[in-house]
């Protein structure tokens, strides 16, 4: 597989990973991945394979901790059969077998449930398999005692690495990690192991997808700030960009001898309030028009996004049976 094609299938996994973090799009995100599996993971890359690997484990915490419908665990199961097939890591393929052997045991109790009498039912639910575009109609069936279980830990996992992530305070990360052991060492006693296959795994997917989440986009590139032109305030300036127009950080209306600093989107501030702004911004603090960064991580996620979305809608343009094709 040439260069190109090997960074655009990297782009694609990541893409697909986020897809299965939504209802509409996990089944067609699981289906694509089952063929990525089949027809790359043994000519690929370290890299490509460690990518598939993740986004497959990703599959299983999201099914474990989200989605009970039956049409979501029949795409995972495939996605699992195909992957363990195929790895070569004994510690992946061994993982891999355990979420077969769950998914399995899943759709086995679904496929009980639905052949008692329709008034012990707990409700109707749908278990046929559903491509991209297409929801799980029919209500949710009942989660197991295990799945609940399972699920109030993860909740409360995310509840703690949300804070933690998203908090200035210095002393939080150790009050979380603090958190974070009492919840698992309460935990760990009651929960027999033959139920929780991948609940290590999913626990640290769902720390790692918090770890590595930015806490927001980086300060503007202090060379573009620089480049910012700086202009005098004059009757000529005020009428052409209105005499109560205000700074937006300060709120102060502009008036003449005044100097103003200009985004690239035409908004103006005075140059000692957009300055520490964009010390922590990297956009418009009006229209959130973005400069670009120093953080070259940040730029290449951009371009990955953007990338992503253009093969996305090309995806959903192609002509039935071609959505899986790949070149």
């Amino acid at each position: 597989m040439a260069k190109g094609d090997r960074e655009s299938l990297e782009v694609l996994i990541a893409g697909l990973q986020k897809e299965l973090a939504k209802k509409n799009t996990f089944e067609g995100a699981a289906t694509s991945l089952t063929f990525m599996f089949r027809d790359f993971y043994r000519s690929g890359s370290q890299a490509e394979q460690r990518a598939m690997y993740a986004a497959a484990c990703r599959a299983a915490t999201l099914l474990q901790t989200r989605y009970t419908a039956p049409g979501f665990w029949t795409a995972g199961l495939k996605l699992f059969e195909q992957a363990e097939a195929v790895l070569h890591n004994p510690a992946e393929k061994r993982n891999m077998r355990g979420f077969v052997e769950k998914a399995r045991a899943f759709l086995e109790e679904q496929s009980e449930r639905q052949d008692l009498p329709p008034n012990m039912r707990a409700g109707p639910s749908s278990g046929g398999f559903l491509f991209e575009g297409q929801l799980t109609v029919g209500a949710e069936p009942p989660r197991p005692p295990w799945l609940v279980h399972q699920t109030a830990i993860m909740d409360t996992l995310r509840e703690n690495a949300n804070r933690l992530f998203n908090s200035n305070d210095a002393n939080a990360e150790e009050e979380v990690t603090r958190r974070l052991q009492n919840i698992l060492t309460r935990a760990a006693d009651p929960i027999p192991s033959a139920e929780f296959v991948g609940l290590e795994e999913a626990i640290a997917a769902t720390l790692a997808e918090f770890g590595n989440a930015p806490r927001g986009p980086p300060p503007a590139s202090k060379a573009e700030v620089a480049k910012l032109p700086v202009i005098d305030v004059t009757e000529e300036v005020l009428t052409r960009i209105g005499e109560s127009t205000e700074c937006a950080v300060c709120r102060e209306v502009l008036v003449v001898g005044d100097k103003m600093q200009e985004m690239p989107c035409k908004h103006s501030f005075h140059p000692d309030c957009l300055k520490p702004w964009l010390e922590e911004h990297n956009s418009c603090p009006i229209c959130r028009y973005e400069l670009p960064t120093d953080d070259r991580e940040y730029e290449l996620q951009k371009e990955r996004d953007r990338e992503f979305e253009e093969d996305r809608k090309a995806r959903e343009n192609a002509l039935p049976g071609g959505e899986y094709m790949y070149t």
